[in-house]
C-alpha cells in the first residue's frame, strides 16, 4: 500500500497545536500569590568557571518543554480545564478518570512557581562548587525580575531568575609536602612508593577539589599495587593551610593579588606489606546449583605432577606444565577433558611468592571474564594479618557450553529503496569452548523477507524479495598464525601481550538472494586479527582483514537482461556479472563515549581498504593465463569478473548535551576509492552509497546520486524498475547529519534533524559513465533534507521512525525541491528502523 505520510503529520501537529491552545495561557491554573518561573535560571559570572559547570550545581528548572517551551505546562492546564469544567457539572461526586490524571501527571507537569527556599538551596550549591575549584569567597546573590504586559493593570504573574556568581581571586597550590603522623620504617617504605612526581597536585596551579580526590584514588591505587593490600583510601589526609605569609613564597615573583596554600599530604600508620604464599583455582562443572569445596576435589599441582599420575589422568604435559606454581581443584575429573589448565593459568596474573599487586588482580578476573566460559567467578583472599600473607583462591562455575539463539530482527537492503525494514529471523547455536581454549563456534541460520515496488510504476510495495544464509565464524582469544612476525617483538611485550585483548575471528558466509529479476549466491570467508591499543580499555581498537574474499554468482532473468542490463554502460553492467573479489582492510576505532549527557563524548573510525590483488595475480600466473584470453580485461578466467581499487574514509560521531533531557549529535563521513591498473571503476560490493535510514533519510536507500544524475541517465528503462535494482553508489562520498534529541516522556524521545551528502565517482577514461556522475565543479551538489523523528524507548529495544523531507535535491535542474513542479515522486520518505540511527 501506499504511505501517506503528509497526511498522518498534520494530523499529529494539529493534535499538538490544539493542545497548546487550549492551554495557551501558561498562568491560567495559578493559585493567588504564584508566580510563574517563564525559564530556566540564568548565571551572570566572571567565566572563570564553565558556565555547564555552575549550571549543573543548580536545581531549579523550568517547565519541560516537548516541541516547544512549557509545552509540559500546556499538556498540564489543559487536563485541569477538563477538570474543573467536569468538577462543576456534579462537584460533590466527580472524580478525575485516568485520561486526565494522565495528561496532567503523565505528559503534563504543574507549574513551576517562584519558590526562594529553592532559590536559597541553589545558591549555596553555587557557594560549595567554586569553593571546590579554589575560590574560597566568592559573591553569590540572585535577582528576580517580574514580567507584564506594557501599561497593564494586571498583577504581573511571570518572571526570570538570575543567579549572580562573581568568583573572586583563586588559591593557588605552593607547597606541598608528604609527611607522616607517626614516623617509622614501614611509613618511610611506604612513602617511598608514593611517586610524588606523578602527583596531580601541581605547584602553581588552581586549588581543585577534584584533583585532591584524583591524588587520593592515584596514591591508593599505586600503593595496593606495591603489596599494601589493606590499604584504604582513608588513610590518605589533606591538610590545607590557606595562611600563607610572602616568607613561605620565596622569590617567585607571585603578584600581590593572587593567593596561595600550602597542602600537607599526611599517610596514616603503615599497614604491613602482604605476600601471596598460595593461589588455588577451584572449578566446578555447570549442573552444580552451588559451590561447594568438596572433600574428594581432584587436587593437581603442576609442581608435585608424577609422570605416573599424569599418564592415569590422560593429562599431556604441554597441557599442564604451568611455572606460576597454582594449584587446580576440580570437582569433578570430567573437566580435564573440556579444559586446557595451562591456557587457564595464564591469565591468572598474580604471582605465588610476590607481593600482591592490585592491577594484576583485576586483570586476572577481567582476563577470565573474556573467556566467556565462567558462569560464576570470585576472587577472593585468605589474609595473616600477623605474618604479612595471603592465600588467593579463585573460584569459576562453568556455564553451558552450548548456547541456542533465535529471534526476529528489522534490516534494510540496498536493493529494496523502500526504507521500510523487511523481516528476518535467525537462529544461531554457540560452542564456548569449541578447542579447550575458549573458542566461539558459532554457527548461524536466517532468512529474510522484504518488499520493494515493483516494475508497474504504481508506487506499491507489492513485490517480496527473500534471502536465505548461513555463517560459520570461529573466534579465538589469541592471535593466530603469527609467529613468524611475533620474534620481532620484545619479549617482555609478548609476555604481556595479553593485556591488549588479542583475538583472532575466521568466518565463512553463504547466501541466497531471491528478486523477481535475478537469484544471486554469495560466498565468502575472512579473517580478521583485532586488538586494544590501551591495555584492558577498548576506547582504542585497532582490525586488520589480510585476507576477505567473496565470490558472486547472478543468474539474472533474460527479460530483465534483454531490457535493463543490456541497456546499462559496460562498467555498471558488471554489477549484475558474476564477480570473485578479494580485500585487505584495515580500521582503527577510538571513542569515549558514555551513556550519559553529562559530558560531551565522540566516536571516529579510520578505515583503508587495498582491493582485487589476488585475482589479479592469479590471472597472470602462466598456468592459468594460458585458458585466458587475456589478462587486462578484469576477468579471471574468462568467467569471473574483478577489480583492483584502493579505498579510504573517515567517519565521526559527537555528543554534545543541550540540557538535561535533550542533546547535539553530529555525524559526518568523508571517502573516497579509485580503481587502478586496468579496472574502470571500483567493485559495487566495495562502493559508498548514500541515501537511507541511517543516512540521508529524505531518499530512498541508495538513491541519493552519483552527482547530478538521475538513474534514468544510466539507460533508457523503465525508470521504476531502475530505482529500485540499479544502485551504482558512488567512489566519493561526503556526509554530514545534525539531529538534537530531547525526551518527551519516559518512554517517547524526539529529534529534529538535517541531513547533507552526495556521492561521485572518480574521473578517468575507463569507467564511460555519465558526465553528471563524475566528480567535477559543476557535480558538487549536495543533497539536503530535514525532518522529524520519534523514537519509542522499550528499554529493551528501540523503535525509530523518522519522517524525512527532502528541500535540495541534485538531481533536479533547479535543485529546490519545494515548489518546483519538476520534483515528482516521493519526495517525504518514512523510515522505519531500531535503534538510534547513529
Amino acid at each position: 500500500m501506499r504511505v501517506k505520510v503528509k497526511k498522518y503529520t498534520f494530523i499529529w501537529w494539529g493534535i499538538l497545536i490544539l493542545i497548546s491552545l487550549w492551554g495557551c495561557k501558561a498562568t491560567r491554573h495559578l493559585e493567588p500569590g504564584q508566580v510563574l518561573l517563564q525559564s530556566d535560571p540564568k548565571i551572570q559570572s566572571q567565566k572563570k568557571i564553565p558556565s555547564s559547570v555552575l549550571y549543573g550545581a543548580t536545581k531549579y528548572r523550568d517547565n519541560r518543554r516537548m516541541l516547544w517551551p512549557k509545552a509540559a505546562l500546556y499538556a498540564h492546564n489543559f487536563g485541569k480545564s477538563i477538570e474543573k469544567r467536569e468538577r462543576k457539572k456534579d462537584p460533590k461526586n466527580y472524580q478525575p478518570g485516568g485520561f486526565v490524571r494522565w495528561l496532567q501527571y503523565r505528559i503534563g507537569e504543574p507549574p513551576v512557581v517562584i519558590d526562594t527556599l529553592q532559590i536559597h538551596e541553589d545558591t549555596l550549591n553555587l557557594h560549595k562548587q567554586c569553593f571546590s575549584y579554589g575560590y574560597f569567597h566568592p559573591y553569590i546573590d540572585y535577582k528576580i525580575d517580574t514580567l507584564g504586559r506594557l501599561f497593564s493593570k494586571k498583577k504581573k504573574r511571570k518572571a526570570r531568575v538570575t543567579y549572580i556568581v562573581r568568583e573572586g581571586i583563586p588559591y593557588k597550590l605552593n607547597k606541598i609536602e608528604l609527611v607522616s603522623p607517626t614516623p617509622n620504617q614501614g611509613n618511610e617504605l611506604m612513602e617511598g612508593h608514593y611517586q610524588k612526581d606523578k602527583s596531580y597536585l601541581i605547584h602553581g596551579e588552581n586549588y581543585s577539589h577534584s584533583k585532591f580526590l584524583q591524588e587520593r584514588a592515584r596514591a591508593t591505587a599505586l600503593l595496593r599495587d606495591n603489596g599494601y593490600f589493606s590499604f584504604s583510601p582513608k588513610m590518605i589526609a589533606f591538610s590545607v593551610d590557606t595562611n600563607v605569609v610572602g616568607n613561605d613564597l620565596g622569590n617567585q615573583g607571585v603578584l600581590p593579588q593572587e593567593k596561595w596554600v600550602n597542602v600537607e599530604i599526611q599517610l596514616d600508620s603503615a599497614p604491613p606489606k602482604f605476600t601471596v604464599r598460595n593461589i588455588d583455582v577451584y572449578i566446578s562443572p555447570v549442573k552444580k546449583s552451588e559451590f561447594t569445596l568438596l572433600a574428594d576435589t581432584l587436587h593437581l599441582d603442576a609442581k608435585k605432577m608424577t609422570a605416573a599420575l599424569r599418564d592415569s589422568l590422560g593429562l599431556p604435559e604441554k597441557k599442564f606444565s604451568s611455572e606460576n606454581e597454582i594449584g587446580f581443584h576440580l570437582t569433578d575429573p570430567a573437566l580435564l577433558k573440556i579444559l586446557d589448565l595451562e591456557f587457564i593459568s595464564q591469565r591468572v596474573h598474580l604471582k605465588k611468592g610476590r607481593y600482591y599487586q592490585q592491577t594484576k588482580a583485576r586483570r586476572t578476573q577481567q582476563m577470565l571474564q573474556e573467556l566467556g566460559m565462567f558462569q560464576y567467578l570470585v576472587i577472593s583472599y585468605d589474609v595473616n594479618q600477623e605474618k604479612a600473607f595471603m592465600d588467593v583462591i579463585i573460584e569459576l562455575r562453568m556455564a553451558q557450553k552450548y548456547q541456542l539463539k533465535g529471534g526476529f530482527e528489522s534490516f534494510t537492503n540496498i536493493i529494496t529503496s523502500t526504507n521500510l525494514p523487511g523481516v528476518g529471523v535467525n537462529v544461531s547455536i554457540r560452542d564456548k569452548n569449541a578447542l579447550h581454549k575458549s573458542e566461539f563456534l558459532q554457527l548461524g541460520f536466517r532468512g529474510d523477507i522484504g518488499f520493494y515496488a515493483g516494475d508497474n510504476g504504481s508506487g506499491q510495495f507489492d513485490q517480496l524479495y527473500y534471502k536465505l544464509g548461513a555463517d560459520a565464524n570461529l573466534h579465538f582469544h589469541r592471535f593466530l598464525f603469527v609467529k613468524p612476525v611475533l620474534f620481532m617483538v620484545p619479549p617482555r611485550l609478548k609476555q604481556n601481550l595479553s593485556r591488549f585483548s588479542p583475538s583472532t575471528a575466521l568466518s565463512a558466509q553463504f547466501s541466497r538472494e531471491s528478486l523477481q529479476e535475478y537469484e544471486r549466491l554469495t560466498t565468502g570467508f575472512d579473517a580478521t586479527y583485532r586488538w586494544n591499543h590501551i591495555p584492558f580499555s577498548d576506547k582504542a581498537v585497532s582490525s586488520l582483514t589480510p585476507m576477505a574474499a567473496t565470490l558472486i554468482i547472478i543468474n539474472p532473468d533474460s527479460l530483465y537482461r534483454d531490457t535493463t542490463i543490456s541497456r546499462l554502460p559496460p562498467t555498471i553492467r558488471r554489477d549484475f556479472e558474476n564477480r570473485f573479489s578479494t580485500r585487505l582492510k584495515y580500521s582503527y576505532t577510538h571513542q569515549d563515549y558514555r551513556q550519559t549527557r553529562a559530558e560531551p563524548t565522540y566516536w571516529y573510525r579510520i578505515s583503508v581498504e587495498w582491493g582485487g590483488n589476488l585475482p589479479y595475480f592469479l590471472d597472470n600466473i602462466d598456468g592459468l593465463s594460458r585458458s585466458d584470453n587475456s589478462n587486462t580485461d578484469n576477468l579471471f578466467l574468462d568467467s569471473l569478473y574483478y577489480g583492483q581499487y584502493v579505498k579510504g574514509s573517515l567517519e565521526g560521531k559527537l555528543f554534545i548535551p543541550a540540557g538535561r533531557r535533550s542533546e547535539v549529535v553530529m555525524r559526518g563521513i568523508i571517502g573516497a576509492s579509485t580503481p587502478y591498473n586496468h579496472t574502470p571503476t571500483v567493485p559495487q560490493e566495495s562502493r559508498f552509497f548514500s541515501g537511507s535510514t541511517n543516512s540521508m533519510r529524505g531518499w530512498q536507500s541508495n538513491t541519493l546520486g552519483p552527482g547530478t544524475s538521475q538513474l534514468t541517465d544510466f539507460q533508457g528503462a523503465d525508470p521504476s524498475v531502475v530505482s529500485n535494482l540499479i544502485a551504482p553508489g558512488g567512489e566519493i562520498i561526503f556526509e554530514a547529519n545534525l539531529e538534537y534529541r530531547f525526551d518527551v516522556f519516559s518512554y517517547l524521545e524526539m529529534a529534529v534533524f538535517t541531513d547533507v551528502g552526495n556521492v561521485w565517482f572518480t574521473p578517468n577514461k575507463r569507467n564511460e559513465l555519465v558526465s553528471t556522475a563524475l566528480f567535477r565543479k559543476e557535480n558538487l551538489k549536495l543533497g539536503w533534507d530535514a525532518g522529524v523523528g520519534f523514537r519509542f524507548d522499550f528499554s529493551f529495544l528501540i523503535l525509530r521512525v523518522d519522517i524525512g523531507q527532502q528541500i535540495f535535491a541534485p538531481d533536479l535542474d533547479k535543485g529546490w525541491v519545494i515548489g518546483n513542479d519538476d520534483a515528482k515522486g516521493r519526495r517525504t520518505q518514512l523510515n522505519l528502523g531500531i535503534g538510534y540511527p547513529f
